[in-house]
């Protein structure tokens, strides 16, 4: 007859059944950690005000209490000395691993508190309570080459606008204004480049590529271009010149042209990495003959030779976009970012 593992949990190393002899006689009570919450009730108003986020720019957590159940045969003779071990190994210790077999990716921190009932000369019930950090941490943790030859790259996509003119007394001349489809835009480092054939303009007429961000504000990217070339390149450069928040930008509008099309390219490498529920700041790694500019979630920095955390990078729940210039390639010998992810 064949028997399957005991199912149990490990304290820094030490396995509850076969190094101190408790089986797990419950399933895990792993409870939930209580949000950290803060409300302000408005007298003669409706609802609430709450500012739970406005400090961090998420939800905090108290920590969360882990009940562990388990029992042990022990004969009557031999209970004093089995309870020393046990509260020798574990009684108000802060235990930095405490891992489940069922789960064994993660690992839980706190401070254990042990508990023995008697239920028979023969038997015990042990109650271990951790008030236990709110997240569990993973126990590799992730690294990301950054490495140019290690990301992806989009190649070039071609759109066309669509005419949102009102002027249709001009539709002759195939002017008024043209729009790109909404959020064409990648965080990052992109260029646009709009072409127009040869009849789509008329000279006295100067075309203008402008570009309008997700609030509806409109800037000035490109003026005066001569329209005889027939195309005008919109570069990050001249978008940052503009004072437009490239992060935001929405929509491409193209006026004094008729049929145009938009050409898009990224000019940077770009890789997605995934995060679970916990903030975190990574830590970066480079070797290179210089400093190394990103784009992290839509916001730019520049990364230093060596090994270095910068508070303002944090990677959030869920994908982040991470972008690195195609010109950087030259110089690198590696680049890494290290993380540890957390979960409830």
């Amino acid at each position: 007859m064949m028997f399957n593992r005991p199912n149990g949990i490990t304290f820094d190393g030490q396995h509850s059944y076969y190094d101190l002899g408790l089986w797990l006689s419950e399933r895990p009570d792993l409870g939930v950690p209580e949000a950290k919450t803060n409300q302000i009730e408005v007298p003669g108003a409706d609802g609430i005000i709450d500012l739970t986020e406005a400090n961090a720019g998420e939800v905090k957590f108290y920590n969360r209490t882990i009940t562990l159940t388990f029992a042990a045969m022990v004969s009557i003779d031999e209970q004093a000395q089995f309870k020393d071990k046990i509260n020798n190994a574990l009684h108000g210790k802060v235990i930095k691993h405490i891992v489940l077999d069922e789960d064994p990716d993660w690992y839980y921190t706190g401070r254990c508190s042990v508990e023995f009932v008697d239920v028979m000369p023969w038997k015990l019930k042990c109650i271990i309570t951790v008030d236990a950090a709110p997240y569990a941490m993973k126990n590799v943790e992730t690294v990301v080459d950054l490495h140019p030859d290690n990301m992806n790259y989009e190649e070039q996509s071609v759109e066309r606008a669509v005419n949102n003119s009102q002027q249709d007394w001009n539709s002759n001349f195939m002017l008024g204004t043209k729009e790109f489809p909404a959020g064409i835009w990648s965080p990052g480092y992109q260029q646009f480049l709009v072409t127009w054939p040869e009849n789509a303009h008329r000279g006295w007429y100067t075309p203008y590529v402008n570009v309008a961000d997700a609030d509806g504000h409109v800037y000035n990217a490109t003026i005066q271009t001569p329209f005889e070339e027939g195309e005008v390149n919109v570069a990050f450069d001249s978008l940052t010149q503009a004072g437009v928040a490239t992060g935001r930008v929405y929509r491409i509008l193209v006026s004094g042209i008729g049929d145009c099309r938009l050409f898009t390219q990224l000019l940077a490498g770009h890789v997605r990495v995934w995060n679970e529920r916990k903030t975190v700041m990574p830590v970066f790694n480079l070797t290179a003959n210089y400093d190394v500019a990103l784009t992290v979630n839509g916001r730019n920095y520049t990364i230093p030779v060596g090994t270095t955390q910068i508070p303002e990078i944090t990677l959030k729940q869920g994908w982040n976009d991470i972008y690195m210039p195609l010109d950087t390639e030259a110089g690198i010998t590696a680049f890494t970012m290290t993380f540890r992810e957390g979960k409830l």
